[in-house]
């Protein structure tokens, strides 16, 4: 496993995806970083094909860009592509080049900056030359939000031919497959006061342990917000029986959120899931989620008490209450909007406010509020207008984590 320098680390915690090459004086070994969601790393332990992108794009100067194709479901790939802001990110990339190193390790960081996999890799005969080619002309760094989604618009369009983009910018590309050696899991672990100690290793999977550390992480990941505020799995009692209301809740004086989870399988019987399967998986999940969270739209309206081991309260219709429903993905076909239908009703007959989003999704939102709570919960408020408006939840919460220049 290669641990990044201080300043690739800098990159490496605030972004939600990225790449980046680094050099270890100390064992003469190229690191290159990668971070990308679970989903996709779970892909590549059952040996799906990876495709390293090295790329020129002149958009005004000629700005140096990595990307990587994951061939996780074959007939629809996942595609990650950024831009260089920094040369401190690429601190390796001369010695990968020009064959200064014993050895390259690839390691993938998932959502939560966890080093979760790692690899000995080795490129395609001639890659490496055609890039020393590509990059001895020269290159620059992005220095603008809008110079960087303009690069990178055009280095995803180079990729993805049907992609559509507003300015499309000459794009010199140069690519390999990786051949992936001694790939290794990472037992990862998290201690967060207040939750329970989370464990995971992506190579191992029983019945519904990847629902469980999704609530988990979940938690973890409002924690850095909300502290002791999060509250993963309350109950209520209803007559004489005792039974959950929602998976994750947070209750922060005025404010409610509710957030029920729904995991679906990356991988079954040893096997990645098929594209067709993994849409109709999440559908399903998506639908059964909203009929769920409908009932807890109801008993929120007249108002709800509920208990934990530790802590008791009551929810009121007087506050500010958001249900999300957060699921491994965002795939599935609705073209009619009717899940978008479905959740503004639950709004208009009971007020409270229901989303969708995907962990990924949920964990950049929580970046966004810069561990302000009062900016959290406005700006969640603004992104269920967006919905509730535009039928829709594929809404783009953009990265203002970047450094400001």
């Amino acid at each position: 496993m290669f641990l990044p320098n201080k300043h690739i680390n800098f990159y490496l915690e605030s972004e939600n995806i990225g790449f980046w090459i680094d050099y270890s004086y100390e064992d003469k070994s190229v690191g290159i970083i990668v971070k990308v969601p679970f989903t996709a790393i779970k892909g590549i332990l059952l040996n799906a094909k990876v495709e390293f992108h090295l790329a020129i794009v002149s958009a005004n100067s000629r700005h140096l860009c990595i990307g990587m194709t994951i061939y996780d479901i074959e007939e629809n790939p996942a595609v990650y592509v950024t831009t260089i802001r920094d040369k401190r990110e690429v601190k390796g990339l001369h010695k990968l080049l020009y064959g200064s190193y014993d050895n390259i390790t690839l390691t993938f960081y998932n959502e939560f900056t966890h080093p979760v996999v790692w690899a000995d890799v080795k490129f395609e005969d001639g890659f490496l030359e055609e890039s020393k080619r590509l990059v001895n002309v020269g290159y620059t760094t992005t220095k603008s939000f809008k110079n960087s989604y303009e690069a990178s618009d055009s280095f995803y369009k180079k990729i993805i031919p049907d992609f559509v983009c507003n300015n499309e910018y000459d794009t010199q590309i140069n690519s390999s497959y990786l051949k992936l050696e001694n790939i290794k899991s990472i037992l990862s672990s998290v201690v967060v006061p207040g939750l329970s100690d989370l464990s995971y290793d992506l190579s191992e999977g029983e019945n519904g342990s990847e629902g469980y550390v999704q609530e988990e992480m979940i938690a973890h990941a409002l924690s850095y917000l909300f502290g002791d505020e999060v509250l993963k799995s309350p109950n209520i009692k209803q007559g004489d029986k005792i039974r959950e209301l929602i998976d994750v809740a947070v209750i922060d004086s005025s404010s409610v959120l509710l957030i029920e989870s729904k995991a679906s399988a990356i991988i079954e019987k040893g096997k990645l899931v098929s594209l067709p399967r993994r849409n109709s998986n999440t559908y399903g999940l998506i639908k059964k989620a909203i009929s769920q969270v409908e009932g807890v739209a109801k008993l929120c309206k007249n108002g709800v008490a509920f208990f934990t081991d530790g802590k008791n309260g009551e929810i009121t219709p007087s506050q500010n209450i958001h249900i999300i429903i957060v699921v491994s993905e965002m795939i599935y076909d609705d073209p009619d909007s009717q899940f978008n239908h479905s959740t503004n009703s639950i709004y208009d007959n009971n007020g409270c406010k229901v989303q969708l989003m995907d962990l990924g999704m949920l964990i950049n939102f929580i970046k966004l509020s810069r561990m302000n709570k009062v900016r959290f919960w406005k700006k969640l408020d603004e992104r269920f207008e967006l919905s509730y408006k535009n039928l829709t939840y594929n809404i783009k919460d953009v990265d203002s984590s970047l450094p400001v220049w």
